[in-house]
Order: structure tokens, then sequence, then C-alpha cells
């Protein structure tokens, strides 16, 4: 296998149906027999709010694996109860590797949108659209959707996105760079006519700023992308 798909997960955030025969909803911290592929474990399925998936119905919902599986998007899965001899449902997997914390549930519904699209361009621009100031993970997407370093590339180019950071890698769309890159000389150009003798401002408060949502080291990564055209000055290790 690649090695950058070595990557074993134990919180897979899928699209659970319930089968109608089932007489009741499939409720919140289940725990049940999950199968994909060859690969039987054990796993709860944790649904948002506590809540529940009716029969018959289809609905987002994380499996909490007891043991770590290898698994991508679209992967096919079938799951069992407590008992293995009854199937509850099937579905597919979204995000192979769900996040511990999910800070903001509505974006990342929208993100599982995203990765439910068909084809791995659909899915990438829908999530672009959606974090044009903090950026896409470039790794944690082309892992999950199985691509190589050429297809991302190639994808990249296609939607007009530019790779703002290297590791990790992150991209964001061109229109979302100038527009950002914008805020970040203003916020510097504000604190400058405030206070001409001091010194320009931290990365944290520029940060703070200017893209208060994206992580700390993407950020810096991107200062340093927007310093090649000379738009600012840094000093320092940045």
């Amino acid at each position: 296998v690649a090695s950058a798909l070595h990557a074993p997960t134990s919180r897979l955030d899928v699209s659970l149906t319930v089968l109608s025969s089932e007489r009741q909803a499939l409720s919140h911290w289940t725990e049940v027999h999950l199968h994909v592929g060859t690969t039987e474990v054990t796993a709860r399925v944790a649904i948002d709010r506590g809540g529940s998936i009716q029969p018959g119905s289809t609905g987002h919902a994380r499996l909490v694996l007891n043991q770590p599986i290898a698994c991508l998007n679209g992967d096919r899965l079938i799951v069992r109860d407590q008992s293995a001899q009854r199937t509850l449902g099937g579905g597919v997997v979204l995000d192979p590797f769900a996040p511990v914390r999910v800070r903001n549930k509505v974006l990342r519904q929208t993100e599982l949108a995203a990765f439910a699209q068909p084809e791995p361009e659909r899915a990438l621009r829908a999530l672009l659209a959606c974090h044009v100031e903090t950026g896409v993970d470039l790794e944690h997407f082309a892992r999950s959707f199985n691509l190589t370093d050429g297809t991302v590339a190639a994808l990249l180019t296609s939607l007009h996105a530019l790779v703002i950071a290297k590791a990790p890698m992150y991209a964001l769309l061109e229109a979302s760079v100038e527009r950002l890159g914008a805020r970040v000389t203003a916020a510097l150009q504000q604190h400058h006519q405030a206070q001409p003798q001091a010194a320009g401002l931290s990365l944290k408060d520029l940060r703070l700023r200017a893209a208060p949502h994206m992580k700390a080291g993407v950020f810096a990564a991107f200062v340093r992308y927007i310093a090649i055209g000379q738009k600012i000055i840094l000093s320092g290790t940045v």
C-alpha cells in the first residue's frame, strides 16, 4: 500500500440508512458490528445531539470503532446488531478521518455534504467554498479520496486554487488568497497609522485581526507566501 494511505482510523463520519424493516429507530451510542470490506469490528453509533435515525431513513452518524481499520471515502459498510445476528442498515463512508471534536456543527454538515459528492473535483470545489478563510487540508483530502499528488495538483489548477502551506499542505482559492492578503496588509497599515513609532504586529496579533479562524501554523505559512510578493516585510523568525 502507498505509504500515505497507511493511516488506520477509529472514527468514521458516514451516511447511514436504517432498514425499513426495523421496528425501532437506531439510537445514539448503540453498539453495532461494523462490516467494511473484509473487516469486521465492533463500534458505537454516535448521532448528533443524542438523536436517532428512524427505520427507512438516512442520516449522518459517526462510528467510533473499538480498533483502528483501513478505510477511505466511498467505502460501503453494513452495520449489524450487538449479537451480529440482525442487519440494521448500511451506508457509505464520507470522512474516514473524522476530527475528535466538532466546534462548528453547521460547518461540519457542509463539509460532510462536500465529502458526499460523487467526484473528487466536485468535493474539493465544495470544500474550498466553505473554507474561504481557513483553507483546505490537502493531505487529509488526498488520503480520504485515494488521490496521487499529480491528481491533486491537476484539481487545484482546474479549480484556480493555490497551495499556501506545505507542512501541512493547505490550499485556498485564488480569490480567497487575494481577499485574505488584502486583509493582512490592511491590518498592518491600520497598525502603523495608529502607532507610527511602533514596531510591526506580532504574528499572533496579526492573525487575530486578519484571519482568526485559520490555524496558527497555516497562517504563518500564508504570511511567508504573500511576503514573496513584497507586500509586507518580515522580521524575526516567521
